[in-house]
């Protein structure tokens, strides 16, 4: 009988997740979507480097795309022309590039499968609690995605989603070799993949005891050659691109933004931020200090983004949503408690 039930819930799950994967991808695609009329980063020069920096850098996604699309026949480009006679996204996808777009559908997908993924493992590797606490906490991840689409959508958000959490979770796990390789992909997909390394230093920092010394300088010290060879190839290759190396947006925007908030956005922020302090004293340590990059991404934004676009603080997603999941459990009469760190 017990077997049953739980072929039941993992068939119902299972069809819960596809169906958020369905939801947040058409969301994502279609509004305000990854080629809206109007939008400055067209999507056929996304893929093929013509547009301008800082968002040129972010090759991993579009460098996929185009091997993909380089490597089918002929005949699958004219397959997925005649797909578009359907005129789909109000005519914004150019059919001379139906299979890019295809691809770029399917990556998206593949991509949120990856962060449910993702979410599932980082949040086994710090909790223990009922079997249904980590699908519930994964499901409440994919469904909590699309607040966070507003202005644009861009290709390499949701691979970032999945890196960044799953290489939070190797760090839990202490998986350095497969840590460093994910490190390494990230940086091509996004700059923000330094990040982690604040995270890494923040918590494994020789004054904490957590790491020897030694261990602790060399891996430092590889994903900083890593970022700086990375970001020093992207450079170098893409010279020639207009642009800087980032945008600049506290005049043009920010500062306009700053003005008195809205009640129903204050109690908001305020209830969140109960939830986690109300539970703070019991929060695991990996979480207390993976939260300083919220701070962090909140002044970088101030300068290089737009404050009200949430998106930009994606890397703090997967930490503030483990740091809420314990509280919100208690509620529905889970018991909740931390795993102990991996050994060094």
């Amino acid at each position: 009988m017990n077997s049953e039930k739980s072929f039941f819930f993992d068939l119902f799950h299972a069809i819960l997740v596809g169906a958020a994967i369905l939801l947040v991808s058409f969301t994502f695609l279609l509004d305000p979507g990854i080629n809206k009329e109007g939008g400055y980063l067209a999507f056929p020069d996304v893929v093929y480097g013509r547009v301008k920096k800082p968002f040129v850098y972010r090759v991993l996604v579009p460098g996929v795309i185009r091997i993909i699309a380089s490597a089918l026949p002929e005949s699958t480009h004219k397959w997925a022309s005649g797909m578009f006679k359907y005129n789909f996204n109000h005519g914004n996808w150019e059919i001379e590039y139906a299979l890019e777009y295809d691809i770029a559908v399917v990556l998206v997908c593949l991509s949120l499968l990856s962060f449910y993924v993702a979410v599932s493992y980082f949040c086994d590797c710090l909790f223990r609690g009922p079997p249904k606490f980590i699908p519930l906490v994964s499901l409440t991840a994919l469904f909590g995605l699309p607040p966070f689409f507003k202005y644009w959508s861009y290709l390499y958000d949701f691979p970032a989603l999945a890196f960044f959490t799953l290489g939070l979770a190797l760090m839990v796990q202490r998986r350095w070799t497969w840590f460093l390789v994910l490190y390494l992909f990230s940086c091509l997909n996004k700059e923000t993949t330094f990040l982690l390394s604040v995270v890494f230093f923040i918590y494994f920092r020789p004054a904490t005891g957590r790491m020897n010394k030694n261990l602790f300088t060399r891996l430092l010290s590889t994903q900083l050659v890593m970022f700086a060879l990375v970001k020093g190839g992207l450079y170098v290759a893409f010279r020639e691109n207009p642009g800087s190396i980032a945008e600049f947006h506290l005049l043009d925007h920010n500062l306009q933004f700053i003005t008195p908030y809205s009640l129903t956005t204050f109690l908001g922020w305020a209830f969140l931020f109960l939830l986690i302090a109300r539970r703070w004293s019991q929060s695991h340590p990996f979480l207390k200090d993976a939260l300083w990059i919220l701070p962090i991404l909140i002044v970088l934004t101030f300068f290089f983004g737009f404050l009200d676009e949430l998106r930009d603080y994606y890397e703090a997603y997967p930490v503030v949503l483990m740091l809420l999941a314990p509280a919100v459990a208690e509620y529905l009469g889970m018991s909740i408690t931390n795993r102990e760190a991996s050994p060094t």
